[in-house]
């Protein structure tokens, strides 16, 4: 009979750090989305540079959320590349 609650622990748990990894892969989308906004609306170069370099670790940042999502086998409809 124990081990019947740690399963569901253990789920609960797994469902909790998936809930968690769904939220930060949502969060980051959503400050890629507004760093491409923005970059298409700076003129300076230095903006610019600075800009890309935000782009560049979002999306690294972005892409790693994405491959642990898909090695945990987290589905949902709305993860969208």
């Amino acid at each position: 009979m124990p081990l019947a609650g740690l399963t569901k622990k253990k789920g609960k748990e797994q469902s909790e750090e998936h809930k968690q990894l769904l939220e930060e892969y949502y969060a980051v989308k959503l400050e890629l989305d507004h760093a491409r906004d923005v970059f298409e609306q700076v003129t300076d170069s230095d903006l610019i540079s600075a800009v890309v370099f935000e782009i560049n670790a979002l999306q690294q940042k972005y892409s790693h959320l994405l491959s642990i999502l898909r090695e945990q086998n987290v589905c949902n409809f709305h993860i969208v590349r």
